[in-house]
This record gives structure tokens, sequence and C-alpha cells, in this order.
């Protein structure tokens, strides 16, 4: 239903309901790597050393970075091809 956005922000106001916009799956995408993305890179940057001498930190992270895309790909594939309605 088209109405006037005056009287749309008129009547969620009277009825105290507000809707909500969905948010976009790329920005929630875009966020959810920038909440993991930006801490492991300052870290990195800021050479954080946490002591576990027998670990190479950078192979964990390429090891995480590469599970998570498996992941993704395995995701996408079952929701793409098995999952069609």
């Amino acid at each position: 239903m088209n109405m006037d956005p005056h009287t749309r922000v008129e009547i969620e106001r009277a009825t105290q309901k507000q809707t909500k916009k969905p948010v976009c799956k790329t920005c929630r995408m875009i966020r959810m790597y920038l909440i993991f993305a930006v801490p492991v890179l300052f870290f990195i940057w800021a050479g954080v050393d946490f002591n576990f001498s027998d670990v190479d930190p950078r192979d964990i992270i390429v090891k995480v970075v590469l599970l998570i895309l498996g992941i993704q790909i395995v995701r996408r594939i079952y929701i793409d091809f098995i999952k069609r309605p």
C-alpha cells in the first residue's frame, strides 16, 4: 500500500509500532567480515604475541579463513541446488 510518508510516520507514532526495513544480505555480510577481520588484522599489525611458541598465528588465521570459505561454499551449494523450492 503506497501512502504518503508523513501519514505513515503519523500512524506509526500513533500506534507506537514502527516497521523496520530489512537489512540487505550484502550489508550484513560486510558487517560480519568487519567484526572478525578488523580485530584479527589489528592483532597482526600490532604484533601481539599470545605466547604460543609452537603455533604460527598466521597459519591459524589462514586455516580459519579457508575453513569459513569452505563452509560458505558448501552452504551456498546446499541453498541453491539441494534446498531449491
